[in-house]
């Protein structure tokens, strides 16, 4: 039962993030939604923004111990918040998760490649 419950979680989720990328609701004008952070780690990777407008960005992909890095150009969705087994979660930007890859999340191998993308997503 709490693992349906937790899949469903997930699943609203990502779906609210599909539906809202990039909107600028209420809270976000007040100024409470929590921003992306310019730097942060996931799945072993550090990434880092070296450009943003708006609802668009691109960050470096990099890993401690390697030379390889790629650049990922996202489209920032957002949640207005909600409640999961009495935790509230506050309104925060979000960066597009694997599923939503190639719809609002994109990897070049350089830079130039990645700057062309962005000047073409809105």
């Amino acid at each position: 039962m709490l693992i349906l419950t937790l899949l469903t979680t997930i699943l609203v989720f990502v779906i609210v993030n599909f539906l809202f990328a990039g909107s600028c609701n209420t809270l976000y004008n007040k100024g409470v939604m929590k921003k992306l952070d310019k730097k942060f780690n996931k799945k072993g990777f550090t990434y880092t923004e070296i450009i943003r407008e708006k609802n668009k960005a691109i960050y470096k992909q990099s890993k401690t111990g390697q030379s390889h890095t790629s650049y990922e150009v996202v489209k920032i969705g957002s949640h207005n918040g909600y409640e999961l087994n009495g935790s509230k979660i506050v309104a925060a930007e979000t960066y597009p998760s694997t599923s939503l890859w190639g719809v609002q999340g994109w990897t070049f191998q350089n830079l130039d490649e990645a700057k062309k993308k962005f000047k073409k997503i809105s």
